[in-house]
Formats: C-alpha cells, sequence, structure tokens
C-alpha cells in the first residue's frame, strides 16, 4: 500500500502508542539515544558567543537548528529550547499542565482504548482539598506522563492570588490566601519533580487580571507585594526548589517582570535563594537586552530578530558578557539535570489507575455549601435533571489536546452510572440545543481564547412540572466555562443569567409543592452569586470544574460513596460590590485600562471580610460534610531551639459517617490596630470513623507571626499573637495568646 509520509508517520505513532511501553516522540530526535556525560564546565569553554546567544533563546528564533525537530503545530508541545549539535547539547521540550499534559498526537482513532493523557480537576477544585498529599500526588501523575510522553519541563503550576472573582485566569490559580497557595505549590512542585521531571512555577508576579495581561501595568506598594503577590511563590521556591520559574506578560510598578533586575536577581535569586533557571512567558516583554540583563535566562518560544539584537547589544557595549554567560551557565545546569533523568527507565503509566485517582481527587476537593435537612446524599432515584452543563463537558480549555474525549464522564452519564435514572426525552432537547448552539459558534468563529460556554436553555412551566411530577428529585446543573485572555463579566457571568434564576426558581416552587427537593450543582470556574437563589435550594454542591471523570465523582457525592471534605480556597461574596477590589479591578473600570492600581493594599479575599466584619455568602475555609466533627484540646509550645510554636488540637468524628476534617489556624496581632486575621497553618485528616480521633499538630515559624523580613515594612510593634483554631474562618472557637 502507497502511504503518503504524514499517514505513515501517524501510524507508527498509534502503532506505537498501543505496543510499546513508551510513545515515539518520547524517544524521537531530540533526545539523544545514548546519553553522555554532559560535562557543563567543559561544554561552556567550547562555545561561541553566537551559540551562546541562540541557547538563551527558544527555538523559534533560530529555525536553522531545528533539524531532528518536530515542529511545534506537528509535536504539540508548547516550544523547545535550542539545541547546539555541535556540542551534543540537546533540545529541552516544554509543554502546559495545570490540569493534565497538553500535548497533541493528532486525531486520536475511536478504537482507542487509553484516554492519552489524564485531565485533572481544575487547579481551584484540587485546591478546594487543603490536602497537600494530594497535591503530591496529583503533580507525581503529572510528572510520570510528561516523562513518559518525553517532556522536560512541565509549565505548572500557576499560583497567582485570586483577587477578584473576575479574574479570567482564577480557574487556574489555587486560592484567594498566600499561604494555602504556596503550601499546595510546593507539594505539587515536589510531586512533579520526583523523578526528574522540571516544574516551572508562573506566573511571576502580579498576572492577577487578563484584561491587556501583555502590557497592563500592576501598581502595587511593597509591603502589600510581598505579604499577598509574592508570598506564595517565596513559599514554592523554598519549600519545593522548583527547576523554573515563568515570568508574567504584565509590567509590576512601570517595568515587565520579565525585565526586572529587582525582581529576579533581587528578591528571587538573592533573597530567597533560588538556583534554578528563569523564562519568559510565550512572547512577553519587549527588550530581550534588558531580559537577559535582569537574570531573565531563557526567552521562550524565542522571536525573529532576538540574536541579532543581543549580539549587536554586546558588540556596541550595551549588554555585559558576564550577564549572558551567567544565564548559560544556568540554561547548561538545567540540560545537564536532565541528561541525568534520560538515563533511568521510562515506564508508561497506568492511565486507568490515574483516572481513578482523578476521579477520588475531584469527589474529595468538592464543596458541600448547603445541605437542609440532609437532602444528600441521595440514593439512587428516578431524577428530574435540568441545566445545559448536565448533559455537556463544560471544560473548554482545561482539557490536554491529548485528552480523549469518549472518556469524559458528564454529570448526566455519572448519575447513571450510580443507578439514577431519567427522562431521556428532556436529555435528547439539551443535546439537540447545544448542537445548535454549536453550530452557531462555529458559523460565527467563536473560538480562541474566550469562554465557549453555551447559554441557559429556556424551559416552560409545564415541561418543569411534568418532569418534577415522573422523578423524586430535582437537581439542576449551573455551568461557567473557563476564560483565558480576558476577564469576565458581572452579568450573565457572575451573576447568574435571568434564563438560569428562572429555572431555579420554577424547579423550586413545583418541586417543593410536591414535597420533593432540589439540589443545585455548581459546575463552574470561577466564583458566582448565590445569596439571591440559595434560599430556594435544598443543598448546593460546588464542584468546580472535576475533570476527566466529573460525572462520576460528583455521582459520589450526591450518593455518598464518598464524604464531602473540600473547604473553599476564596470567599463567596454576597454582591460584587462587597468585593474590595471592585472598583480598582481592570475589567471593573474601563475594558481598554493601562493600569491596575491594587488600592485594597493587603485586605485580599477574607482579610477585608474579616478585618471589617463584612458578612460573606459563604467564607473563606467553610465546607460542609455528612458527619461532624469535634475540634479540641488546644496546645500551645514553644520551640526555642529552632524557633518554631507548636499547636495541637485533638479532632474527633462525632458524627454517623467516616470523613475527612480540615483543621485551620489563623493569626491575628492582639493590639487594637491589628484587625486583620491571616491563616498561618492548616492540615487535613486522615479519614476518620464514627468516633475515630486524630491528634493534629500544627508548626509555626517564628516568622509567620512577623509582618517583618529581611525588606518588608512593619505595620507595627507588636510581638504578642492570638491563634485561633477551627474549620473554617467563620468557626474559630479555640483561642491561645502567644508572645514571641
Amino acid at each position: 500500500m502507497d502511504l503518503s509520509r504524514k499517514q505513515y508517520r501517524f501510524i507508527i505513532i498509534v502503532t506505537t502508542l498501543f505496543y510499546l511501553p513508551v510513545p515515539a516522540f518520547a524517544q524521537s530526535g531530540y533526545k539523544s539515544k545514548t546519553v553522555q556525560k554532559f560535562d557543563v564546565n567543559k561544554i561552556y569553554r567550547q562555545l561561541t558567543m553566537d551559540e551562546k546567544v541562540r541557547l538563551l533563546s527558544g527555538i523559534q528564533a533560530n529555525p536553522e537548528l531545528s533539524g531532528g525537530l518536530p515542529t511545534l503545530s506537528g509535536s504539540g508541545v508548547a516550544g523547545y529550547s535550542t539545541p547546539i549539535p555541535r556540542l551534543g547539547i540537546p533540545s529541552l521540550s516544554f509543554a502546559d499542565g495545570s490540569s493534565g499534559i497538553r500535548i497533541s498526537i493528532g486525531k486520536i482513532p475511536d478504537t482507542a482504548k487509553i484516554p492519552y493523557t489524564t485531565q485533572l480537576p481544575s487547579p481551584t477544585l484540587l485546591a478546594s482539598s487543603w490536602d497537600t498529599k494530594l497535591m503530591y500526588q496529583a503533580g507525581r501523575l503529572l510528572g510520570n506522563e510528561a516523562k513518559a510522553y518525553g517532556i522536560d519541563i512541565v509549565l505548572a503550576p500557576a499560583i497567582n492570588i485570586q483577587r477578584n472573582p473576575l479574574g479570567g485566569r482564577n480557574y487556574e490559580y489555587y486560592s484567594e490566601d498566600p499561604l494555602l497557595t504556596g503550601k499546595l505549590a510546593a507539594a505539587m512542585i515536589n510531586g512533579i519533580q520526583e523523578n526528574g521531571t522540571g516544574a516551572s512555577v508562573k506566573h511571576f508576579a502580579a498576572n492577577n487580571q487578563e484584561t491587556n495581561r501583555r502590557t497592563i501595568n500592576a501598581v502595587i506598594e511593597e509591603q502589600t507585594l510581598r505579604e499577598i503577590y509574592l508570598k506564595g511563590f517565596e513559599i514554592a521556591v523554598k519549600e519545593s526548589h522548583p527547576q523554573t520559574i515563568m515570568t508574567s506578560y504584565n509590567k509590576l510598578n512601570g517595568v515587565y517582570t520579565s525585565e526586572s533586575s529587582y525582581l529576579l536577581n533581587g528578591i528571587l535569586r538573592k533573597e530567597w535563594g533560588f538556583k534554578g533557571l528563569v523564562l519568559t512567558d510565550w512572547y512577553s516583554g519587549s527588550d530581550p537586552v534588558k531580559q537577559a540583563e535582569a537574570g531573565n535566562d531563557l526567552l521562550m518560544p524565542g522571536k525573529p530578530g532576538q540574536n541579532e539584537l543581543l549580539l549587536k547589544a554586546i558588540e556596541r557595549g550595551r549588554l555585559d558578557t558576564n550577564a549572558i554567560n551567567r544565564n548559560v551557565k544556568r540554561m547548561l545546569q538545567l540540560i545537564a539535570l536532565h541528561q541525568q533523568k534520560a538515563k533511568a527507565a521510562v515506564v508508561y503509566p497506568d492511565l486507568d489507575a490515574h483516572a481513578q485517582f482523578a476521579r477520588r481527587a475531584a469527589a474529595e476537593s468538592m464543596v458541600l455549601l448547603k445541605n437542609k435537612n440532609h437532602a444528600l446524599p441521595a440514593a439512587p432515584q428516578k431524577i428530574a435533571l435540568f441545566g445545559v452543563s448536565a448533559y455537556t463537558n463544560n471544560n473548554d480549555l482545561l482539557a490536554s489536546t491529548a485528552f480523549n474525549p469518549k472518556y469524559a464522564k458528564t454529570l448526566a452519564q455519572g448519575l447513571i452510572g450510580a443507578g439514577f435514572t431519567y427522562n431521556t426525552g428532556l436529555q435528547k432537547q439539551y443535546i439537540d440545543y447545544v448542537a445548535a448552539q454549536m453550530a452557531i459558534k462555529r458559523q460565527n468563529n467563536v473560538q480562541g481564547f474566550v469562554s465557549n460556554a453555551i447559554p441557559e436553555m429556556e424551559l416552560s412551566t409545564a415541561l418543569i412540572d411534568q418532569e418534577l411530577t415522573n422523578s423524586n428529585l430535582a437537581i439542576i446543573s449551573i455551568g461557567r466555562a473557563a476564560i483565558k485572555g480576558t476577564d469576565r463579566k458581572q452579568e450573565d457571568d457572575f451573576n447568574l443569567s435571568d434564563t438560569e434564576l428562572n429555572l431555579i426558581k420554577a424547579v423550586s416552587t413545583k418541586a417543593h409543592a410536591q414535597n420533593k427537593k432540589l439540589v443545585v450543582i455548581l459546575n463552574i470556574a470561577g466564583v458566582i452569586e448565590t445569596a439571591t437563589w440559595r434560599d430556594w435550594t435544598d443543598a448546593i454542591l460546588l464542584t468546580w470544574q472535576p475533570g476527566l471523570y466529573g460525572g462520576s465523582a460528583v455521582a459520589d457525592i450526591v450518593t455518598g460513596a464518598v464524604n464531602p471534605s473540600g473547604k473553599l480556597p476564596v470567599t463567596f461574596p454576597i454582591n460584587y460590590s462587597d468585593v474590595p477590589s471592585a472598583e480598582s479591578f481592570a475589567a471593573s473600570t474601563r475594558i481598554d485600562a493601562t493600569e491596575s492600581v491594587y488600592s485594597d493594599s493587603s485586605y485580599v479575599g477574607y482579610r477585608y471580610y474579616s478585618a471589617f466584619h463584612k458578612m460573606s455568602a459563604y467564607p473563606f475555609g467553610f465546607g460542609l460534610s455528612y458527619t461532624t466533627f469535634s475540634i479540641k484540646n488546644l496546645r500551645v509550645k514553644r520551640l526555642v531551639s529552632n524557633k518554631k510554636i507548636q499547636v495541637t488540637v485533638n479532632v474527633r468524628n462525632t458524627g454517623a459517617i467516616a470523613g475527612k476534617e480540615v483543621v485551620q489556624l489563623y493569626v491575628a496581632g492582639a493590639g487594637k490596630d491589628s484587625i486583620m486575621v491571616e491563616l498561618k497553618a492548616f492540615a487535613k485528616t486522615k479519614f476518620l470513623l464514627p468516633n475515630g480521633e486524630q491528634r493534629i499538630d500544627l508548626m509555626l515559624k517564628a516568622s509567620y507571626l512577623s509582618k517583618d523580613n529581611d525588606n518588608a515594612l512593619r505595620r507595627d510593634d507588636q510581638r504578642y499573637f492570638t491563634i485561633k483554631v477551627g474549620n473554617a474562618l467563620s468557626e474559630l472557637k479555640l483561642k491561645a495568646v502567644v508572645t514571641i
């Protein structure tokens, strides 16, 4: 049979996937099959200045050196560093990975027996677990799959602060709190890097809005910058030692972050001791000379003309060769690290086990916001299932392109698999509606970095009444898709649309008239308004975006197969106007904003609500369970030897169902001028049986209690603090005063 080169390549890839332990492109030309000793010093001495400059730009700046490398569109990776074949310097490959390794292997055949890569729950959902062990396991999954597919650096995690609910990239970030963010990120990074795969922590720093994200200037005063927007990065750097850091697109106080020597050479390297490589976000910054001087080692993915600009700057004395040499050595050290990794045998991951982990991680991270009169758990029964997102996979940009869609479980499929039944006639109406809406979007060419969310379908009250009459339980799924490249809007996004409100109200009225309960599932990428409609419901389950087996994971919670133990990593405000950054957030002011002034200072999220006694719809750290827990016996012990404070409590399951609880420790100054409460430690219990008890030890560094560090300012001279412990910010019943 006469096959074209393209056809031949496709067959080879598919055959390799099914019959060999490692995919073909994990062994492709950009990796030396026989790994030689990579002597950094010896190779460095042989590099010409032209080669040094090429080494510091991605392959797109050096297309003549791309022989043996798949094209970016063909390989499916985000980018490659530039190889120097003369000296045996290989290329490094980079792939996105916040929710799964994002690569492409071409069209997935219908007969495929594997999902290719695992789609994890969204980062915000994983963060809702408040579980560092689970985060480590998720990271290890990413690292193992990256290694099997020949990926050197996973461009994750993204750990910017969720400053405002309208932030378009919030779904990729963990929390509004820097300590929770930093601790979870450190665990994730340690997992990714366990087998030698590198992590790239991003976006350093203050990438908290998507409005004009490539040029916008984030204006943040020094203390706020360090306490809120850099602290998570600091914790991650010191506790996990990531191989790389990715700078952000935006300016910070007038300077592009990728061109800021103060940020990169000063804070990151000198103060925090970071030893790894710094790379740009794709095509970011405006001046490669300033980027090189600032310690931004690798310019990705490489731009035509970059090399010439750098060489001319060196020739004219504008760029010190010491900066180039310094950056080159860091690049060579990273390559050497991965050459050592290449010696280890690659074991193809157990994707079935990974899928089951994704399901378990999603279920254990979901947050039960309301459960009136034990509406949940519910036994399998006939249900009336409403909502577009109940019948579609609301994953959008979270899916890796190598993910096999047929393995995704919608909410409807998950509930059917758990034994529930529903009217297939209504299902067909939703599916036909979705198909029609998608056809309109394709016709209008709606694609790219925008939401592909489908508006809710309008239903007649007669149809709603008919569905409820023939069922025992009502479930509504409210969906919000991920957005990237733009921020969200208040109307019909943060706030529910009139159609959605009318649906909840109508179903609630009809269901309660028939003495039936209503459960609302929030399959959302970001925070939404709930105060208007929550009283119409019996239960509300926040699933965020649950990933691969999302529908099955939701069914696990609904049936009680899994007891919910997630806690909110963000605050749900009553109204958008209650958000401290509502007036200063770029998307709230004007679409062509060039500057975002962080006038809310350190009063971000729960810090603001607690300090000024503002009510919220659902507070930070909140989450219900099907059982009850007691947290008692607070003990505080100073450990003078290592300048730490040990805080101990006992957690007991006082209910009738086994489950897990999260212990949260907050600190507030005892003086009249210190009104802010801050999370300083947390821990999740093991699986506790009824009457089961566990001792939890929380270690507090003395430095966590003080506002000052080597370069930060002090708010006050307080040396004594109040420790508060509970299972949510609103439930801090144990207190103790400590002095340092």
